[in-house]
């Protein structure tokens, strides 16, 4: 999922401009504009911003659970990383289905700022991830 384009199509849904937007949200209209294009990618306390401007749940309407968001291009060249991430399992509460699509987020995040991950640090992340993923399968 490209989330740049789920903004822009969120956006002209209610008829806001871009202007309008930034306005809203306290975020520079060019800003907005390049997120849009997927020329920049957003902090989560910016996509925040952005979807209370929009009226709407960061975690439901902007990141749909289960659907990976998608890269301009690999970030991690090494072939360390290259299992996909699995969905979220239909059974999980909202709760729980935010909590790891917050983690696997924050696994983007972290991949896009550091711009390559070691395979050790992606091996530590993985396991946080699926830690958590066991945990709730045990409840």
């Amino acid at each position: 999922m490209e989330i740049g384009k789920t903004i822009a199509t969120r956006r002209r849904e209610q008829n806001i401009s871009q202007e309008q937007l930034s306005e809203k949200a306290d975020i520079s209209q060019g800003y907005i504009s390049s997120i849009e294009r997927g020329k920049e990618k957003p902090s989560i306390e910016l996509l925040e911003k952005i979807a209370r401007a929009l009226n709407c749940q960061l975690y439901i309407d902007l990141i749909p659970n289960g659907q990976p968001l998608t890269l301009p291009e690999p970030i991690v060249r090494e072939s360390a990383y290259q299992e996909e991430r699995p969905a979220i399992p239909t059974w999980v509460t909202l709760e729980q289905a935010s909590a790891i699509t917050i983690f696997t987020i924050a696994l983007e995040k972290l991949r896009l700022e550091k711009s390559s991950l070691t395979p050790a640090e992606i091996k530590v992340l993985n396991g946080l991830v699926e830690m958590y993923r066991e945990e709730i399968e045990q409840k």
